[in-house]
């Protein structure tokens, strides 16, 4: 089924954390998670995935770090075109320095290149790298909203998990190790996503009844699948109930059902309908258009946003790249909404 999740989750303990990791690790892509706001250390930036213990193998430059003369933190920001095209320089996700761990940092940006749990059509291995690739097209204010994240958090790349793409089993203890790394390094809540989403209510991981799908469709084995999960407390908002309508006034409602405790951002892209987004391993028909992704999301200020992640990119199916830019673009707006981002306000005379 392709939806929209909005998971409202308590901080549980690590080791649950850790084994979600392990249990729900196929195709999990560019996984964005606020970490604490510790100060900002020396770092230094590697080019390879993240891998505990181990030097980096490639460096680009040091990350920003407190003016001595003022104590004032200067953000990591992305390489503006002026000073290198859009075309060159390191693939990192915006162009922001790639550091070996989540020191510092308020946000990151981590991917896991894997996909041999996938139940359709495989490619989501080439996720991560191909949303890198296509994201020196978003730039670092957003006008729409006013929001400017890089005069907020302190963001950077963290890489790739590094894992090996033959062994379900083993990959998935490299996720857990380099998760129990991250977690080591800053990380104040860390939640994993993954596909079964019934796994994670049986589980604990997840509060059911502070759960929302939105943008569930496609055929079914039966309406079993359907009655348990409203059974467990969520609320479903099938794709054609909003056909033609605007997600705001829905998003009113999550607001309100959400409160103040901690939110998870699940986007998978075939939420879209396929003509916005082919390049995905299970197309379904009927679904979200970008605008209504573009409320759902922004629908989400104000909320107490832990972390999100955007999973089922598959380039193999979208040679243009579009279903790539398109899940940068929703994940620069997913940093939009994070607690603490600065907001500008646009002029009324636009328009």
């Amino acid at each position: 089924m392709q939806t929209v999740r909005f998971i409202a989750r308590g901080l549980k303990t690590s080791a649950k954390l850790l084994k979600a990791a392990a249990v729900y690790p196929d195709s999990a892509q560019a996984l964005i998670s606020r970490c604490s706001p510790a100060a900002v250390r020396p770092a230094v930036h590697q080019v390879s995935g993240v891998c505990p213990n181990r030097r980096p193998s490639g460096w680009l430059s040091t990350r920003r770090l407190a003016d001595s003369t003022t104590n004032h933190v200067k953000f990591n920001e992305p390489i503006p075109a002026n000073d290198l095209p859009r075309t060159a320089g390191i693939c990192s996700m915006y162009r922001l320095p790639v550091v070996p761990d989540s020191n510092g940092l308020d946000v990151c940006f981590i991917g896991v290149p894997l996909d041999q749990g996938t139940s359709n059509r495989s490619g989501t291995r080439f996720g991560p790298r191909q949303i890198r690739s296509e994201s020196p097209q978003v730039r670092r204010f957003n006008q729409d909203t006013g929001a400017s994240p890089y005069d907020s958090l302190q963001v950077a790349d963290v890489g790739d998990v590094n894992m090996t793409i033959y062994d379900i089993e083993e990959a998935a203890r490299n996720i857990r190790d380099t998760f129990s790394y991250l977690l080591s390094t800053g990380y104040r809540c860390k939640i994993l996503h993954g596909t079964p989403i019934r796994r994670a209510v049986e589980e604990g991981l997840i509060d059911s009844h502070r759960t929302v799908q939105i943008g569930i469709r496609s055929s079914v084995l039966s309406f079993d699948d359907i009655e348990w999960t409203l059974d467990q407390g969520f609320r479903v908002v099938p794709a054609n109930h909003y056909y033609h309508k605007s997600m705001a006034p829905l998003m009113e409602e999550v607001r309100q059902m959400m409160g103040d405790k901690p939110v998870y951002i699940s986007f998978d892209i075939d939420a879209l309908d396929p003509s916005f987004a082919p390049g995905t391993g299970t197309p379904e028909i009927g679904g979200l258009t970008t605008i209504q992704v573009l409320e759902i999301i922004r629908g989400c200020r104000g909320l107490n946003i832990v972390g999100g992640d955007l999973v089922e990119v598959s380039p193999p199916y979208d040679q243009s790249g579009n279903t790539a830019l398109t899940a940068a673009c929703f994940l620069f707006e997913m940093l939009c909404i994070f607690p603490r981002v600065k907001y500008v306000t646009m002029p009324a005379r636009l328009g």
